[in-house]
């Protein structure tokens, strides 16, 4: 099996896709948590600003004329009491959790922004050795190993043997031919 990598770069002259990763964003879980209704933020070189009303978030951006817009919020009940919030895409009107800060002073989505993710430039050998690395950070975060198999205090068993799996399922596919 041949790979296509040199076709895109030489043939086409691909432009990968921007990673979301590179991009100021805002997340409505932690702007909203708590039933902060009251806060909002500032992005202090691009001058935006943006304050939480009832509904909805007012993002005013501009040095001499200002312009605003807003952007709505969706509260969505949860199984066991609480609430979770999510924005609306301003330009696709799909509920997210994140938006992502565009060139033109404007909030949107990474699928109107059309914004990959790291996971998704690397092949699969080496996707699957950053997938394992990433279970293993979960794990280290919370004061556990995977590699001397010891479990974090907080973790409940089944959580801590889910990783182990889902790590050990991400080395057997990085042995297959």
């Amino acid at each position: 099996m041949t790979h296509w990598g040199w076709y895109w770069k030489i043939k086409k002259q691909h432009i990968p896709r921007t990673l979301c990763s590179t991009l100021v964003s805002i997340d409505s879980f932690k702007l909203l948590q708590n039933n902060n209704t009251t806060s909002g933020f500032t992005v202090t070189p691009l001058n935006i600003r943006a304050t939480i009303k009832d509904d909805h978030l007012q993002v005013t951006y501009g040095k001499r004329k200002e312009i605003s817009y807003s952007i709505t919020i969706d509260k969505l009940t949860c199984n066991f009491g609480g609430f979770r919030y999510f924005f609306r895409c301003p330009l696709c009107k799909q509920r997210m959790r994140l938006l992502y800060f565009a060139q033109n002073s404007i909030f949107l989505c990474r699928k109107c922004l059309n914004l990959g993710y790291v996971s998704q430039r690397l092949r699969s050998n080496l996707r699957y050795d950053y997938m394992s690395s990433k279970v293993k950070e979960i794990v280290k975060k919370k004061g556990g190993s995977l590699d001397q198999y010891k479990k974090p205090p907080q973790m409940h068993l089944n959580s801590f043997k889910q990783l182990q799996d889902k790590q050990y399922s991400y080395k057997t596919s990085l042995i297959r031919p």
